[in-house]
């Protein structure tokens, strides 16, 4: 392996570490910060995040998230990494396929941390990963579960079935969703 290639993985590692240090920060900061601080931002725990093209399930999302006072963010496309939330509801096609690779192997980082393997080649032996859980995702396409990083909260669902997606959203909100 050349040694860009190296200092290309041992770099993508640093970034996964950064945004999961940044995202514990600005967790942190949400759950303990002043009123005033939280109503600059987007409150991560009342924040649902949705990427899919379904009028019929995004009106009813819509209507239902009002009723418990939560908010919705509608991406079209793009990137996942951006955004805080404690419950995605996603369609992977309206994905690109890099941006799709990208977050899952976030997920998978943050899950397991990095193989032995990578630990070895890469030298990442004096680094300290500590592993743990990405926000639930409700995953309403048909393409299976077979490419899904192990222990990844993702729950596949289909899009007419607002009854399962109502209760996922509700167990999430609620912290249950993570041990289910």
């Amino acid at each position: 392996m050349s040694d860009s290639r190296k200092l290309d993985k041992i770099e993508s590692f640093m970034a996964i570490r950064f945004i999961k240090d940044k995202f514990h920060t600005f967790s942190r900061k949400i759950n303990k910060g002043t009123p005033e601080e939280s109503d600059l931002r987007i409150d991560g725990r009342k924040n649902i995040y949705a990427n899919f093209d379904n009028p019929e399930l995004k009106a009813a999302l819509e209507s239902w998230a009002k009723e418990y006072d939560l908010t919705l963010t509608f991406c079209d496309g793009g990137s996942i990494m951006g955004d805080i939330f404690f419950a995605g509801i996603v369609d992977r096609f309206c994905f690109s396929e890099a941006d799709w690779k990208i977050y899952t192997e976030f997920v998978d980082f943050v899950a397991n941390g990095p193989s032995e393997n990578d630990i070895i080649e890469y030298g990442l032996e004096d680094v300290e990963f500590e592993t743990g859980s990405t926000a639930p995702l409700i995953i309403i396409d048909r393409m299976g579960s077979q490419n899904d990083p192990p222990n990844a909260p993702f729950f596949h669902v289909d899009s007419n079935d607002f009854e399962t997606i109502k209760k996922l959203l509700l167990d999430s909100y609620k912290g249950g969703m993570r041990d289910a």
